[in-house]
């Protein structure tokens, strides 16, 4: 499922040109220079269907933008959301019935001296 977000993003100038290729699934290389993003997923849940299997599945998983600017990272998640909220298609085989955002929260790594600003989403996938 990450594998079908991270293509989506690559594949477009907006989220590129803010972040290159840094978007890494679940955590970076060490010592990347940001900006950079990483996609984790948090969850799964099956679609419940009554007397048959579900061929659906419900996931969730954040987008998290990494930058010594909190302004930089409203930017990069503004151009993320812009690719993949409400995405419907086929992305690195991955088949996306839907994708909505849901919620972002602020943080700040002080070691780091790095802004952290983390949108989560949930997606309804084909199993």
């Amino acid at each position: 499922m990450i594998s079908g977000i991270k293509n989506l993003l690559l594949n477009d100038s907006g989220v590129t040109d803010l972040v290159g290729q840094k978007i890494y699934p679940v955590v970076a290389e060490e010592k990347i220079q940001r900006p950079y993003t990483t996609i984790r997923r948090t969850g799964t849940s099956p679609t419940i269907v009554k007397n048959e299997t579900s061929g659906k599945d419900e996931t969730f998983f954040t987008v998290t933008a990494y930058d010594k600017e909190y302004k930089k990272c409203i930017q990069i998640l503004a151009a993320v959301r812009g690719v993949i909220d409400n995405y419907r298609g086929t992305s690195n085989g991955i088949e996306f019935y839907n994708i909505w955002y849901q919620v972002s929260e602020d943080l700040f790594d002080k070691e780091d001296e790095t802004y952290v600003v983390v949108d989560t989403y949930a997606a309804r996938v084909k199993r």
